[in-house]
């Protein structure tokens, strides 16, 4: 059937917490959320905003190399924590930043 998920995913994903910009260029909305999880070519993000499946993103890590236009696969309502938003990077990632020293970075600021 079209359109559907496959029940397991194809590549593993890791528990990552980096914070990253999220930027839309069809209406200016704009925020820095944290990965909950990531992979090679996608990343599951907590935001406080709710995107649009389909909308087109820019990604970029505030420490680290990472940037990428990514596509919003989907956008969960949390209960009282925002958004659960799924992202499809369209330049795969062979290595993400160590979220260990985005922490330890953010917290001193």
């Amino acid at each position: 059937m079209a359109g559907t998920f496959p029940s397991q995913r194809v590549e593993s994903r890791s528990s990552r917490k980096i914070l990253v910009e999220l930027y839309s260029f069809d209406n200016a909305a704009f925020e820095f959320a944290y990965t909950i999880d990531v992979s090679q070519h996608g990343a599951r993000v907590l935001s406080k905003l709710p995107w649009t499946p389909q909308q087109h993103l820019s990604v970029r890590s505030v420490q680290g190399p990472l940037s990428s236009r990514a596509r919003v696969v989907y956008c969960q309502r949390l209960q009282e924590r925002g958004y659960a938003v799924g992202l499809e990077l369209y330049q795969p990632v062979d290595k993400w930043p160590d979220g260990a020293k985005v922490f330890k970075a953010a917290a001193s600021t």
